[in-house]
Protein backbone atom coordinates (compact mmCIF):
# COMPACT_ATOMS: atom_id res chain seq x y z
CA UNK A 1 0.00 0.00 0.00
CA UNK A 2 1.02 3.69 -0.63
CA UNK A 3 -0.39 6.65 1.29
CA UNK A 4 1.05 9.86 2.04
CA UNK A 5 1.53 9.90 6.25
CA UNK A 6 1.39 13.14 6.31
CA UNK A 7 -2.57 12.95 5.34
CA UNK A 8 -5.08 12.01 7.14
CA UNK A 9 -7.72 10.95 4.51
CA UNK A 10 -5.04 9.27 2.79
CA UNK A 11 -3.78 7.17 6.35
CA UNK A 12 -7.51 6.28 7.00
CA UNK A 13 -7.64 4.13 3.55
CA UNK A 14 -4.84 1.37 4.65
CA UNK A 15 -6.51 -1.65 4.36
CA UNK A 16 -4.75 -3.45 6.93
CA UNK A 17 -4.92 -0.56 9.63
CA UNK A 18 -4.72 -1.20 12.52
CA UNK A 19 -0.86 -1.88 12.82
CA UNK A 20 1.00 -3.26 15.27
CA UNK A 21 4.27 -1.92 14.27
CA UNK A 22 5.35 0.82 12.18
CA UNK A 23 8.67 1.59 11.33
CA UNK A 24 10.20 5.33 10.11
CA UNK A 25 13.75 4.38 8.79
CA UNK A 26 15.56 7.59 8.17
CA UNK A 27 12.23 9.32 7.38
CA UNK A 28 12.67 12.08 10.03
CA UNK A 29 14.28 14.66 8.10
CA UNK A 30 11.58 14.59 5.05
CA UNK A 31 8.56 14.43 7.56
CA UNK A 32 9.94 17.18 9.45
CA UNK A 33 7.95 19.97 8.62
CA UNK A 34 4.10 18.05 9.21
CA UNK A 35 5.38 15.73 12.04
CA UNK A 36 2.50 17.02 14.09
CA UNK A 37 0.62 15.59 11.78
CA UNK A 38 2.22 12.46 10.70
CA UNK A 39 2.41 11.22 14.43
CA UNK A 40 -1.46 12.11 15.03
CA UNK A 41 -2.01 10.03 11.77
CA UNK A 42 0.28 6.97 12.52
CA UNK A 43 -1.79 6.96 16.20
CA UNK A 44 -4.89 6.98 14.74
CA UNK A 45 -3.74 3.60 12.51
CA UNK A 46 -1.46 1.75 14.86
CA UNK A 47 -3.42 -0.23 17.10
CA UNK A 48 -3.52 0.27 21.38
CA UNK A 49 -0.69 -2.29 21.90
CA UNK A 50 0.86 -1.21 18.76
CA UNK A 51 4.85 -0.22 18.84
CA UNK A 52 5.99 3.06 16.76
CA UNK A 53 9.75 2.63 16.00
CA UNK A 54 12.05 5.78 14.74
CA UNK A 55 15.51 5.15 13.42
CA UNK A 56 17.24 8.12 12.09
CA UNK A 57 21.24 9.44 11.73
CA UNK A 58 21.77 12.42 13.44
CA UNK A 59 24.55 14.83 11.60
CA UNK A 60 27.25 16.27 13.93
CA UNK A 61 26.61 19.68 12.55
CA UNK A 62 22.79 19.54 12.05
CA UNK A 63 21.78 22.38 9.89
CA UNK A 64 18.17 21.24 8.65
CA UNK A 65 15.12 21.32 11.09
CA UNK A 66 17.31 22.23 14.41
CA UNK A 67 14.15 24.59 15.48
CA UNK A 68 11.65 21.39 15.82
CA UNK A 69 14.43 18.81 16.56
CA UNK A 70 17.95 19.76 17.23
CA UNK A 71 20.04 16.40 17.54
CA UNK A 72 19.28 13.11 19.02
CA UNK A 73 19.14 14.79 22.45
CA UNK A 74 16.14 17.53 20.90
CA UNK A 75 14.31 14.20 19.39
CA UNK A 76 14.11 12.33 22.30
CA UNK A 77 12.72 15.34 24.13
CA UNK A 78 10.20 16.01 20.93
CA UNK A 79 8.93 12.49 21.35
CA UNK A 80 8.69 12.76 25.32
CA UNK A 81 6.39 15.12 24.92
CA UNK A 82 4.12 14.16 22.08
CA UNK A 83 0.39 14.25 22.51
CA UNK A 84 -0.08 10.66 20.97
CA UNK A 85 2.35 8.67 22.37
CA UNK A 86 4.96 7.57 25.59
CA UNK A 87 8.71 7.44 25.19
CA UNK A 88 9.31 3.98 25.63
CA UNK A 89 13.00 4.27 24.72
CA UNK A 90 15.91 6.22 23.39
CA UNK A 91 19.30 5.12 22.43
CA UNK A 92 22.18 6.55 20.36
CA UNK A 93 25.34 5.50 18.90
CA UNK A 94 28.08 7.58 18.35
CA UNK A 95 30.95 5.30 15.89
CA UNK A 96 33.09 9.08 16.16
CA UNK A 97 32.32 9.18 12.01
CA UNK A 98 29.73 12.32 10.44
CA UNK A 99 26.46 10.98 12.34
CA UNK A 100 24.86 9.53 15.48
CA UNK A 101 21.88 7.35 15.08
CA UNK A 102 19.15 7.02 17.19
CA UNK A 103 17.01 4.76 17.43
CA UNK A 104 13.62 5.79 19.33
CA UNK A 105 10.41 3.36 20.77
CA UNK A 106 6.96 4.57 21.47
CA UNK A 107 3.52 3.58 22.52
CA UNK A 108 0.15 4.95 21.97
CA UNK A 109 -1.25 6.83 24.50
Amino acid sequence: HVCDIADAASARRLDDAPFDVIILNQLLWYILDTLPAVLSNIHSILSAEGQLVISNAFAREQRYGRKIINQFHGAAEYFRNCPHFSLREAHYFDDGEEHQDGHFLLSPL
